[in-house]
């Protein structure tokens, strides 16, 4: 992570903890049924979403208890300001009705969800941010929103903002993976964001197919900033094509599929990973955006007449870069060289670099040869 994305992540966890100085916790303990608004089920007697609000912040915090026989479910809506889950927690999942994260106040990004550790996996089968804040997770395990890869919209993180903001941005950290089917949004008269900090993973692994609109569930189109870490997609067409992109220190990884993005922003040296299988990304022209570093395209199949298996565009012509630009871009496995040609495509031309395996063939063979000459 460069510079100043640590001094951002370093401003948002004291931020973060401000925010929760002052919030309520309410411990699960699941002792009368599945019920999220059943205060029965809760260590202080009361349900912390009977008065949560962002001037009355409540935690609902998931741990080991003796209690704990039914799993947390609610047929109706549960609000609270985030959810934490304890490291010697077990595997929960939380499902049903209509789960909200409003944070504590937009001015204040607030800890939205929270896994402080352990092994365990945790899954919402969705949920519905309300302001902007951290999901976080530090178990070896996985934190997931939606029920199964590439669920329905709704089934998954769905913005749906306080009216004191139009723009919700989620900040996701931590040392473990977080996956989920959606980013999306409840209607265009907001939006959202995606910054990926800490060493995990990011996978957002669903296409939304359903463009901004009016009073419809549609893709956020804010800007994706990766400052650590990997922020992988598990489809095609997973971000707005309208959505710009900053790759700040960390690695963007296509996994083989095809999208469209806006426009690249390099804050520091990153990685566009193109995965296994055939990927087409493209980015819109991105000539008068900032790049400091170097850029660094891994696992490219491509051709240098264009037209390969794997395809990297900026904008539709060869103005979609400046020279400068083109200089700051390497291909790993090939030599020096990067063109880009009339249809905005860029290029490794330099030679494949041999794999260590063939060096050490052709080095026995010039050792034969030698020999036999002698």
């Amino acid at each position: 992570m460069n510079s100043s994305a640590k001094v951002s992540a370093v401003a948002l966890a004291i931020a973060t903890a401000v925010s929760q100085v002052n919030a309520a916790v309410y411990t699960w303990d699941g002792d009368t049924d599945t019920s999220l608004v059943n205060g029965l089920n809760w260590d202080v007697g009361t349900s912390p979403s009977s008065t949560t609000s962002q001037a009355d912040p409540h935690i609902a915090r998931f741990g080991i208890n003796a209690g704990n026989r039914y799993a947390p479910a609610t047929g109706s809506n549960f609000q609270v300001s985030g959810y934490e889950f304890t490291a010697d927690a077990p595997n929960y999942v939380v499902s049903g009705g209509t789960l909200y994260a409003v944070g504590t106040g937009s001015s204040n990004p607030t800890s939205l969800v929270s896994v402080e550790g352990g092994s365990s996996s945790h899954r919402f089968n969705a949920l519905r941010p309300r302001a902007s804040g951290t999901i976080t997770n530090n178990s070896s395990g996985l934190l997931r929103f939606g029920n199964v890869p590439g669920g329905a919209a709704n089934d998954s993180l769905l913005v749906n903002r306080q009216a004191d903001s139009t723009l919700v941005v989620l900040t996701f950290e931590g040392t473990g993976n977080i996956s989920t089917s959606r980013i999306s949004r409840r209607t265009n008269t907001y939006d959202g964001a995606v910054i990926k900090n800490g060493v995990g993973t990011l996978t957002i692994d669903g296409a939304l197919n359903v463009a901004p609109g009016a009073n419809i569930v549609s893709v956020i189109t804010g800007r994706y900033t990766i400052n650590a870490g990997t922020l992988a997609v598990g489809s095609d067409n997973t971000i707005a094509d309208a959505s710009p992109m900053t790759l700040a220190g960390g690695t963007y990884s296509t996994g083989g599929f095809d999208d469209t993005v806006g426009a690249l922003t390099l804050g520091a040296s990153s990685t566009i990973d193109l995965g296994n299988a055939e990927s087409v990304l493209r980015y819109a022209t991105s000539a008068a955006e900032a790049w400091t570093g170097t850029l660094t395209i891994t696992n490219w199949n491509g051709s240098a007449t264009g037209g390969g298996a794997d395809q990297l565009y900026f904008g539709l012509d060869a103005s979609g870069l400046t020279e400068t630009q083109l200089a700051q871009i390497t291909f790993t496995g090939y030599e020096p060289g990067v063109a880009m040609l009339s249809t905005g495509e860029v290029v490794a031309t330099g030679a494949p670099v041999p794999e260590p395996a063939s060096l050490a063939l052709i080095a026995v063979a010039g050792l034969i040869v030698r020999r036999r000459r002698a």
